[in-house]
């Protein structure tokens, strides 16, 4: 099972004394033109996440997916029929709140999926992870796709 939100309080406690990695997928509300749902972003965070968990568990690392995080900053779309916007702020504070519970209960990693790219919501889960380093010591893993390194593996060349 890789879904945390459907384990019972019991079976938690027992996930965290194990030293569970926590994949935590965020997304977005928002307009994705007039062809996509507004899930979109969630919909693919999930799906890393998913993935991401089944490789660590075919590895003998416990990993588990998070409910998601369907509310970010999303200023770019907020003229567009749908978008729910949230505040930097609120983003950053919702974020760190998550983690810092986590692992006070034990998560030995905390992951972040994210496949919105809006750069005040990036900022926002920097913050986050700025946050709950100066809090706990713990880093929170998040590969920013936004940089090269990512951008690189993505992109698809034509052979000359």
């Amino acid at each position: 099972m890789a879904d945390f939100q459907l384990l019972t309080w019991k079976g938690a406690a027992e996930a965290f004394k194990r030293g569970i990695v926590a994949i935590l997928p965020v997304g977005s509300t928002e307009a994705h033109g007039p062809h996509l749902p507004l899930a979109t972003d969630v919909i693919i965070s999930e799906e890393m996440s998913r993935r991401a968990a089944a490789q660590l568990n075919a590895r003998s690392i416990e990993a588990l997916v998070l409910p998601p995080l369907a509310y970010s900053v999303t200023d770019f779309s907020s003229d567009f029929a749908g978008t729910i916007s949230i505040k930097q702020e609120t983003a950053a504070a919702l974020i760190h709140d998550i983690c810092v519970s986590l692992y006070s209960q034990g998560a030995r990693l905390i992951a972040i999926a994210n496949s919105h790219l809006e750069p005040e919501h990036i900022a926002s889960i920097n913050q986050a992870i700025d946050a709950v380093k100066k809090e706990t010591g713990r880093a929170v893993a998040f590969p920013d796709k936004r940089r090269r390194r990512w951008a690189c593996a993505r992109t698809v060349t034509s052979p000359a």
